[in-house]
């Protein structure tokens, strides 16, 4: 069926060259039927496109979509490897809306490395400054991470709570043997003093060096 809709695609004039975006377009519409075939067909069309044209980032960024909509960490990692196979000036001239970079923020928000995903893209905000849409991306992943980081606020809370706790239990209990070793010592040094003053004073009476 794929085969048979791209074969009909490419008779229409003016889309012969156009082979790539035509099976990315076909790969989209088979995942967005949402039966497991078509989707399974979607991704093997997506690899087999990459591997004809591994230049062709809409198909790498389609691989990666399908595999962070689904959670699929071993397919949005197969894409990952596929972008970072790109020097940043190549990056720059083939992906000049920097998809690349929301990709890769978005596969480290996939394995919860938040800062990570923060660095990816305050990297490209780095990179140009001038950009809105770098910062509109950074400001909705800070935005976002806010949010999650306020919905689990009272764990978060209580956490600290309790590391400030024990944080302090701790310090209570060095000071008290810190405490108990001083009146120690001093009990020492005055016995010490008292023995050695005995001695002194009757140094001929064996009780006085006992």
């Amino acid at each position: 069926m794929f085969e048979t809709a791209l074969a009909e695609t490419e008779q229409v004039t003016g889309m012969e060259a156009s082979r790539d975006d035509v099976v990315v377009l076909l790969s989209q519409v088979l995942w967005a039927l949402g039966g497991e075939e078509q989707r399974s067909v979607a991704k093997e069309e997506l690899f087999r496109c990459i591997a004809q044209s591994p230049t062709h980032l809409r198909a790498i960024f389609g691989l990666g979509a399908m595999g962070l909509v689904q959670n699929d960490e071993t397919l949005a990692t197969a894409a990952l490897k596929e972008v970072l196979k790109f020097s940043r000036a190549e990056l720059q001239a083939l992906d000049p809306e920097r998809q690349a970079d929301e990709m890769v923020a978005q596969y480290y928000q996939l394995l919860s490395e938040h800062r990570l995903a923060m660095s990816t893209l305050a990297k490209a905000v780095h990179e140009r400054p001038s950009e809105a849409q770098a910062w509109q991306r950074l400001s909705e992943h800070l935005s976002q991470t806010a949010t999650t980081w306020g919905a689990g606020g009272t764990t978060l809370l209580a956490d600290a709570e309790r590391m400030q706790k024990v944080a302090a239990w701790k310090n209570v209990k060095k000071e008290k043997i810190e405490e108990e070793e001083r009146q120690s010592l001093g009990r020492v040094r005055t016995a010490t003093t008292i023995a050695q003053r005995a001695v002194m004073a009757a140094p001929w009476n064996p009780k006085a060096w006992q």
